[in-house]
Order: structure tokens, then C-alpha cells, then sequence
């Protein structure tokens, strides 16, 4: 439900909705008690943050350092790793926390299931595997590209597989999910009450159990509704994947993008105050979309002037570099001019490449004057190539 809503409000094309690993680890304390608990928490999620794009409050996201999503996101893989570690080798371990997964498996080593552990480790070294054959240089690249895209879907097929042959004589060599109801959850609100061990727990309870229930607002309108109308088909929480995202990202998903260059347009960019990892996000939004609502001006040069920034952090020099690229898409090329050392040595050290954007000691003028020049020899040079090809 989640993805199909998506396809309505949201407005990334990269995104993928859909369950995570680290969601359920975060709701699977709640979801033991009783499944009712997910879906309660699926419902009450969406209606937060639909409240809160609603309210226009994406604007929180550039509080978000990049240092800050880096942390969690190795976090999330340390915490995913931890919690699924037992399941490889075929424990049952009483708790998915950091510590306690570990310390359980060390002191259960005596009763790793062999069977388990070997399609674990086979599951890992195919995935590898399967990870390197987007680099063959054989035949069709492209065919070998979605290969390796497809690397997980096929380990799941391949370890499902094998379970059903190994189980018809009625053995059960891996550890599994057990019986799953066929078909569609019905459509129906979410429970605002449910029933544990034959007590009916009303709305309150469930609540005061759950405890207290975060991209741009037009995001969090669509991750809202998407958990709103997940909820009525019996969904937990839902939200953006890394590893869905990223294969939607490597197979080439595209937007329309239009528009023809007929003459030379320079932007100059001033910025009199202080640049931070807060407003950072802000600047590279107005200059992008600017240059993008202004496409049949033709404008192909933006120029920050970046006397007044003294340093910067490692957020802002990201979106530096993210902002060379979403220019670049647009048919633009940005320069940084009198830059501070110290900032702009930020900004190279993170990508070596950006010290071709900073000019120092020049007027404005002789910029612009290289950047014709430059432009015309590019375009000498590939009217040479047509007419030799």
C-alpha cells in the first residue's frame, strides 16, 4: 500500500516505500505483544508526520547534519548486523538489542545448526559475488549491471528454494518463518483496541504502552499518508529503504528534464552571512531552483562569492558538492570565487576534484572571459570529433 500511495504525494524519484530493518527492530517489542500494537503504531505515525508536512515542517531536515546521518546510518547497519547475526547460524535469541544479541551468541556456540550456518555463509559469499559481476567486461554491461542489482531477490529465491526441496520428506533442515496466511490483509481501520492473553486493552493503554510516537514537508506528506493507508491493510510502519532506494538510484531512474541553452546567462551568488550545515540545505534549494525556473534564460554559469565565509562544516561542503552536480544536470556549471582557504580546503578535501572550481585573485571579468573561452574550445574540440567520426 505504501509504495502505491507514494506514487501519488511523493516527489523523489529514488525513494522506495516499504518496511526496513531497522523499523521492525524498533517496533518489534511493541508487535510481540500483539501484532495490533504495529498497526495501531503504522496509523499513528502517519498521521504525525502528514501533520507535520502539512505544517510545513520539512524545513527541520537541514538541522540534520550530515556527521548526524552518516552516525546513524552505521548505526542502523551495526544494529541490523547484531540483531540478525543469531538468525544466521539458526539461534533463537530472546532479544534483537546490540549487547544482548552478541553475548547471546557467544555463549551458544554449542548450539549453532550447521545446516543454517552453511546457507548463511554460502547467502553471503554469493551475494558478494553477484556483487562483482556488474565490473564484466564480457558481453552486454548493462545485462550484468541488473544481475547485480537483482542479488538479493535471487538469494531469496534460490534460500526458499532449497528449503522447500530439503523439507518435502517432511524434515526440516533450516529454521523457518513457519505457515503464512495466503492472500490480501482486508481493508479495514486499524485497531484502536486489541486482545492480550483474553484482556481487551482499550486505545488509552496501547498508547501509554507504545509510549510517545522524521526530507522536505511535500515527503512528509507522502510518507504520512502512505502509513495512514498502510494501516488499513494490517501494515507496520513503513518508510524509505536504504538498500530499495539505492537500487532504484543504480537503475538509472529518471525524470523528465527539459530545456535548450541559446545563449550565455551568469548567475552571481553573494553570500553576506555566515554558512552553516542549517542553512546550507536552504542556499543550494533557492540556486537550484532558480536556475532551474529560469532555464529559457539560458543560464549556464552560477558564481558564489565567498569572501565573508571564513570555514565551513562537513554538511556544507557536501552540499557544495551535490549542488556541482544538480547544476550539472541542469545544463550549468558552478565556480566559487575568493573563496577563504580554510573553506574551501574543506570542500576539496571531501572530493579532490572541486579544486577546479575555485578562482582566487581574479575580477569577475577575466572568470567569465576563461569560462567563454573554455566553453568555445569545448565546443571547437567536439565539432572536430563530428566531423572526423
Amino acid at each position: 500500500m505504501g509504495c502505491f500511495t507514494y506514487i501519488i504525494f511523493g516527489s523523489c524519484k529514488d525513494v522506495t516505500i516499504a518496511t526496513t530493518a531497522i523499523m521492525a527492530l524498533m517496533v518489534q517489542p511493541y508487535a510481540s505483544i500483539s501484532p495490533d500494537y504495529a498497526i495501531l503504531l503504522c496509523f499513528l505515525a502517519g498521521c504525525t508526520i502528514l501533520l507535520l508536512g502539512l505544517c510545513n515542517l520539512g524545513v527541520l531536515v537541514r538541522f540534520i547534519s550530515i556527521p548526524v546521518i552518516t552516525g546513524f546510518t552505521i548505526a542502523a547497519a551495526i544494529t541490523i548486523a547484531s540483531a540478525q547475526i543469531n538468525n544466521l547460524v539458526g539461534l533463537v535469541s530472546p532479544s534483537k538489542a546490540l549487547i544482548p544479541s552478541w553475548k547471546f551468541f557467544f555463549t551458544h556456540l554449542n548450539k549453532i545448526s550447521r545446516n543454517d550456518a552453511l546457507l548463511g555463509a554460502s547467502s553471503l559469499v554469493f551475494l558478494l559475488i553477484m556483487k562483482k559481476t556488474k565490473d564484466i567486461s564480457y558481453g552486454n554491461r548493462i545485462f550484468w549491471k541488473y544481475v547485480s542489482l537483482s542479488r538479493n531477490a535471487c538469494t531469496v529465491i534460490i534460500g526458499t528454494f532449497l528449503a522447500f526441496i530439503l523439507s518435502r520428506d517432511g524434515s526440516q533442515p533450516f529454521r523457518v518463518t513457519g505457515n503464512i496466511t495466503a492472500g490480501l490483509p482486508p481493508f479495514r481501520p486499524p485497531p484502536f483496541s486489541t486482545n492480550v492473553n483474553g484482556t481487551t486493552v482499550p486505545f488509552t493503554e496501547m498508547i501509554s504502552t507504545v509510549g510517545k510516537i522524521v526530507n522536505a514537508s511535500q515527503e512528509m506528506v507522502a510518507l504520512g499518508m502512505c502509513n495512514i493507508l498502510a494501516s488499513f491493510v494490517s501494515s507496520m510502519p513503513v518508510t524509505g529503504s536504504f538498500t530499495r532506494t539505492a537500487v532504484n538510484n543504480a537503475s538509472g531512474v529518471k525524470t523528465p528534464l527539459g530545456g535548450l541553452i541559446s545563449e550565455e546567462v551568469f548567475g552571481l551568488v553573494t553570500i553576506k552571512q555566515k554558512l552553516d550545515y542549517a542553512s546550507a540545505e536552504y542556499v543550494k534549494e533557492k540556486i537550484v531552483t532558480f536556475v532551474h525556473r529560469q532555464q529559457s534564460e539560458g543560464i549556464n554559469l552560477v558564481i558564489i562569492l565567498g569572501n565573508e565565509i571564513h570555514g565551513i562544516d562537513s554538511t556544507v561542503a557536501a552540499n557544495i558538492i551535490t549542488l556541482r552536480e544538480d547544476l550539472q544536470v541542469l545544463n550549468c556549471q558552478l565556480l566559487c570565487w575568493n573563496w577563504h582557504i580554510a573553506a574551501a580546503g574543506v570542500i576539496c578535501r571531501l572530493q579532490p576534484e572541486m579544486r577546479s572550481i575555485f578562482k582566487f585573485n581574479k575580477t569577475i571579468e577575466d572568470i567569465i572571459e576563461e569560462y567563454r573561452s573554455q566553453r568555445l574550445s569545448n565546443k571547437a574540440s567536439q565539432n572536430t570529433l563530428y566531423s572526423e567520426t
